[in-house]
């Protein structure tokens, strides 16, 4: 029987376009960006061509759009900045694209990477050689660029735009420029200039009542600036008097100065302290007593100096928490459109998604309720044990899930506060990093394809017995429905009982073994292990056990010049105390 080939058929099984870029050492593309390209597009041009003649061994050359369009182009930028895009009536959605958002596509035999301002064309550069070239940057000093005789691809048609407008993976290893730029974080404390197309900033960073008002200044003569606490204005332990009238001024000075003094900052901070300790006086207290929360006087404040700001300088943006004593939503201010409220649930339980867990009912009830409040929310999350940084912290189910419960509330921005002491060293901080500047970017990557991806890159022949081990952490954690916080006593932890511990000392010693023969490799996962050296020093039941870790640990500590175990004491007090200064 001869069967009529239908038109779709046709169509579906017609040939895909295939473009090809290089072969055998050689290429007929060349590299067309903007004659008035920007630095991050300039450098966007310098990677394309670097990353080509290391996957190929073909040198692209690089030109602008005031030269004549060559036969083959890889084009850079959009149709607003390259005029050769502009000529093939390729119209970049650049309002949908925002700052970050990046297009990858065909015309003819030219492929386009172009995006928005300032960062668009530069991570369309980095996608393309990531998802269809096969490049990764796993750590600043761990990566994997393929080897290609031909680099043929299918003709692409690829819109993506971030799915957060600000994305920071707040651990040391993060902060290095190239890995923050190749994996597309823009955050604050990464060291991003011009050339990596800049990053959101702010200033200050957080908690910045003292700073507006420094105490040492104010106090003496205006103590009425200050908290009224139980009947006493105070500066300890409190906050500022946000109903007067002179605070509100001095604020919006002290603002408007930041401003001029930082101006590459994007946010600038009005938030409280770190601790609780709100204004008692009856105007402070008649305002939260109309919203029903502290958050409402909070906002009041932040809003009226947002609109003072907004006058001049209507690209700024002002920052402010919903954190401890202003989590609650109030019952009838929202914040302007220039106002970014923070929100960070610091209670949480940490091994469930915020959304699944009952332990954090209230936590997600608030961010139902801040997400109606405002389209323009942040989130600072918890993921590390801040008492205890080289403890085992089985959260990575518990990011999967709530990184997608923010994403479907609409999140904008999300700030990941992990181990960040100088010299980095936390426990698989350097997994954690990689794996949430994917999920920042696209909530809907698998956390465990991921983990298992980085793991055997990182760890080499170990790499499935450090699968092994997470596996091991998480499902004792999911299975018995473990709960724990980031200021557990490791005493108490539910998930590291005597067996866990022992199994996970003999899965590490299997990695070790599995990797004698590859220095880097094992010297990694020694450092790993020390997390679990760790956690049997501080559940150590005999003095002999004891001082066996104590030295252990000690020995690591010094050998990988580790400079805090916690967030607030120096190593040395801490190597003293476990008799090994």
């Amino acid at each position: 029987m001869i069967w009529m080939l239908l038109p779709w058929t046709l169509e579906m099984n017609a040939p895909q376009k295939m473009m090809t870029l290089a072969e055998n050492g050689k290429s007929d593309y060349a590299i067309v960006r903007p004659a008035q390209a920007i630095p991050s597009e300039m450098h966007a041009a310098q990677e394309l061509q670097a990353f080509l003649k290391q996957i190929s061994g073909a040198e692209l050359p690089i030109l602008t759009d005031a030269q004549p369009m060559p036969k083959r182009a890889l084009l850079l930028g959009s149709q607003d900045t390259n005029a050769h895009i502009k000529k093939l009536r390729v119209n970049l959605p650049l309002k949908e694209l925002g700052e970050d958002g990046i297009v990858i596509r065909s015309s003819g035999d030219h492929l386009i990477l172009g995006g928005g301002r300032p960062r668009g064309t530069l991570y369309a550069v980095y996608t393309f050689l990531e998802e269809t070239l096969g490049c990764r940057w796993y750590t600043s000093d761990e990566s994997f660029i393929p080897s290609k005789r031909a680099i043929r691809i299918p003709a692409p048609n690829k819109k993506s735009v971030p799915a957060f407008e600000y994305r920071e993976p707040f651990f040391t290893e993060a902060w290095e420029t190239n890995w923050a730029a190749r994996n597309r974080c823009n955050g604050h404390h990464m060291r991003l200039d011009e050339t990596t197309g800049g990053k959101i900033g702010f200033y200050p960073f957080v908690h910045s009542f003292y700073t507006i008002l420094p105490p040492d200044q104010y106090f003496k003569d205006h103590p009425e600036y200050y908290s009224l606490l139980k009947g006493e204005r105070k500066v300890e332990g409190g906050q500022l008097c946000l109903t007067n009238p002179d605070v509100l001024r001095i604020t919006i000075e002290r603002v408007r100065e930041w401003i001029r003094d930082h101006p590459e900052a994007k946010l600038f901070s009005v938030s409280q302290n770190d601790w609780y300790g709100c204004c008692e006086c009856p105007a402070c207290q008649s305002v939260i007593k109309v919203e029903g929360s502290a958050a409402g006087l909070m906002l009041a404040f932040v809003n009226a100096v947002a609109e003072a700001i907004e006058k001049d300088h209507p690209d700024k943006l002002i920052e402010t928490l919903a954190y401890q004593w202003t989590e609650d939503t109030p019952a009838t201010v929202k914040p302007r459109k220039n106002v970014r409220v923070r929100m960070a649930p610091i209670g949480n339980c940490f091994a469930h998604p915020i959304d699944t867990c009952p332990e954090n009912k209230k936590p997600y009830e608030n961010l139902l309720a801040w997400s109606r409040v405002t389209d323009n929310l942040y989130i600072w999350h918890y993921n590390t044990n801040f008492a205890h940084y080289h403890l085992p912290f089985p959260d990575l189910d518990e990011l999967q899930g709530s990184n997608r419960a923010y994403h479907a509330m609409k999140v904008k921005g999300i700030f990941y506060q992990g181990a960040y002491p100088r010299g980095g060293g936390g426990e698989f901080a350097t997994l954690r990093a990689w794996v949430l500047s994917k999920m920042l970017w696209n909530p809907k990557v698998d956390v465990w394809q991921l983990t298992e991806e980085f793991l055997n890159a990182y760890y080499g022949k170990a790499g499935p017995l450090m699968l092994q081990y997470q596996r091991m952490m998480h499902e004792k954690v999911q299975r018995e429905n473990i709960h724990f916080r980031i200021f557990d006593d490791p005493k108490r932890v539910g998930y590291l009982p005597r067996e866990i511990l022992d199994r996970a000392e003999s899965l590490f010693q299997q990695a070790e073994e599995a990797v004698a023969n590859d220095p880097k490799r094992l010297e990694r996962v020694q450092k790993t292990r020390l997390s679990i050296e760790y956690a049997k020093l501080m559940r150590a039941e005999t003095d002999e056990e004891r001082a066996k870790y104590a030295k252990i640990v000690g020995d690591k500590i010094k050998r990988f010049q580790i400079q805090q175990v916690n967030e607030w004491r120096p190593v040395e007090e801490f190597l003293k105390a476990i008799g090994q200064e």
